[in-house]
């Protein structure tokens, strides 16, 4: 709730200021801005994902941790990870 009230709540507002009139501001403050919102966003996003963990937690449901890792056979093709498979891969797969 600290991550979602505190931090990202209180960057937006200079954010807006920034954004708001962009003509006024340049060089470090656009680096400044590219910063900020990157961790507003961050801020924001992990700050919701807790509030929804503990309000399901408040209310006897279980959430489980989501990408810790993946699963799957492992193999990569075409760049991409295959997922959800139990038997080995063998080749191209559709």
């Amino acid at each position: 709730l600290a991550k979602k009230l505190i931090i990202a709540d209180r960057l937006a507002i200079p954010l807006r200021t920034l954004v708001g009139d962009p003509e006024q501001y340049s060089g470090v403050y656009v680096l400044a801005v590219i910063f900020l919102y990157a961790v507003q966003l961050y801020a924001d996003f992990t700050g919701g994902i807790d509030i929804t963990i503990g309000v399901a937690q408040m209310l006897g449901i279980q959430v489980t941790e989501n990408f810790q890792r993946t699963r799957g056979c492992g193999c990569s093709i075409h760049g991409t990870c295959v997922y959800d498979r139990e038997e080995p891969c063998q080749g191209y797969v559709n």
